[in-house]
C-alpha cells in the first residue's frame, strides 16, 4: 500500500516535470516587459527629469531579475537541483533498509557493517 502510494506519487511529479510552460507565454511576457521598461522613461521624465535614467535601470534590473527567477522555477528539475544526489542516496538508503529488514540478525551485529555510509536508521 505504501509501494503503491509513493509511486502515485512519483507519477505525478513527473507529470508536472513533463509539462512544458508554452513557450508563447514566455515570449509574450517577455515583450510586454521589454515594452513597459522602454516606455517607462518616457511617462516619468516630465516628473523626475535626469534621475529617470538610474531609476529605470534600477527597475527594469528588478524586473528582468524577476522574470528570470521565474523561468528558473519553471523548471526545478534542471540544472539548478541535483536531484542525482539525492535518488543516489534514496536508492543506497532504501538498499540498506531492506538488507536490514530481510536479514534482522546480521544488520544488528557490529561486525557486519557495510562500507557504505548511510543516513537511513532501521527503527526496530
Amino acid at each position: 500500500d505504501l509501494a503503491r502510494d509513493m509511486a502515485g506519487t512519483v507519477s505525478s511529479s513527473e507529470r508536472i516535470v513533463q509539462t512544458p510552460v508554452p513557450l508563447n507565454y514566455a515570449r509574450h511576457t517577455s515583450r510586454l516587459l521589454i515594452l513597459w521598461c522602454f516606455s517607462m522613461p518616457i511617462a516619468l521624465v516630465g516628473e523626475i527629469g535626469w534621475l529617470v535614467v538610474p531609476v529605470t535601470a534600477f527597475v527594469s534590473w528588478a524586473l528582468f531579475a524577476i522574470q528570470e527567477i521565474g523561468l528558473i522555477i519553471e523548471e526545478p528539475f534542471s540544472a539548478y537541483l541535483s536531484l542525482d544526489v539525492f535518488a543516489k542516496t534514496v536508492f543506497e538508503d532504501t538498499g540498506v533498509a531492506l538488507q536490514a529488514i530481510e536479514n534482522p540478525a546480521e544488520s544488528s551485529s557490529p561486525s557486519s557493517s557495510s562500507s557504505k555510509s548511510s543516513s537511513f536508521a532501521v527503527a526496530q
